[in-house]
């Protein structure tokens, strides 16, 4: 839980994990997927209402991977 609120402040609780996936991007102009670069862990998780902040910075939910081929972590927020 330590490492998710280092990556999204706001995490109460985790709803759902994986123990690993890879991210993929599909190109529609050449109908091929590609990896992104991004693997390892993946949580779905609640957050608190991150009060102070602005309202396009404040989300219910995360989706986050834990990026074990490099450098930065994948977050994505789910309202």
């Amino acid at each position: 839980m330590k490492v998710l609120k280092s990556i999204e402040g706001g995490v109460t609780r985790i709803i759902a994990d994986v123990p690993y996936i890879a991210v993929y991007d599909f190109d529609i102009e050449t109908t091929v997927w590609k990896r992104m670069g991004v693997e390892g862990s993946a949580f779905v998780t609640a957050n608190d209402d991150h009060k102070g902040k602005k309202k396009e910075d404040v989300s219910k939910h995360s989706f986050i991977v834990l990026n074990k081929k490099g450098q930065w972590d994948m977050l994505r927020r789910i309202d």
